[in-house]
């Protein structure tokens, strides 16, 4: 009898103890290894236990590498996952159940992020994102360098858009990376992209001003 009451009051525990996480933390906890090959569910629950304990949140992947929270908050987890590689994911109101966006950031050679959006069950959500015009990320054309402006953007922003949400609720920035480009491509793609930033507005996008 004994054995069976521990057995329930561990249960309850841990039933309120996931009642009590955010979404994006269950997901965090959660989702399949696929998702996040280099950190284990075991790390990740373990990552989210210190965290909440007040400990440095950091702990070992598979890599042998230190993987730590480097942002925690009810909507947003952000896991510097190796030394070139972040993980970001945030919980997106939608009008039925939240939806988790994770943007997976490799930063070398030059910053490139993956978005992908997924429910609270894991399954992937199509068609809530693309990568905007090119002409939003060309500082204001002129006559005289437009044409170049907009071939340098054709070359880079498929393969070196970094993205990341801001603090302020539910805005992705997005950058063009241009560290890790050659001599040439550097003197090309000098003093032509600017930001872009978009804000979720629980069920489309809408551009902000960059000020």
């Amino acid at each position: 009898m004994r054995y069976i009451q521990l057995f329930v009051l561990f249960f309850c525990v841990s039933c309120a103890e996931l009642m009590a996480q955010t979404p994006v933390e269950r997901f965090f906890a959660a989702c399949s290894d696929t998702l996040i090959p280099v950190l284990p569910v075991a790390a990740r629950q373990e990552l989210l236990r210190l965290s909440h304990e007040g400990a440095e949140p950091i702990v070992g992947n598979l890599f042998g590498m230190p993987s730590r929270i480097v942002r925690h908050t009810d909507s947003n987890l952000t896991i510097s996952l190796t030394p070139a590689s972040q993980l970001e994911l945030q919980s997106l109101p939608t009008d039925t159940l939240p939806v988790i966006c994770m943007v997976h950031t490799l930063s070398s050679p030059a910053a490139h992020s993956r978005l992908q959006f997924f429910s609270a069950d894991g399954s992937e959500v199509r068609g809530m994102y693309e990568t905007p015009d090119l002409s939003r990320f060309i500082e204001a054309p002129d006559s005289t360098f437009y044409l170049v402006r907009r071939h340098w953007a054709k070359i880079l922003i498929p393969l070196h858009v970094e993205a990341q949400w801001e603090a302020e609720d539910y805005v992705l920035r997005l950058r063009v990376d241009t560290k890790g480009l050659s001599h040439e491509e550097r003197q090309g793609a000098d003093k032509v992209f600017k930001p872009v930033r978009m804000r979720w507005t629980g069920n489309r996008w809408e551009f902000l001003d960059n000020e």
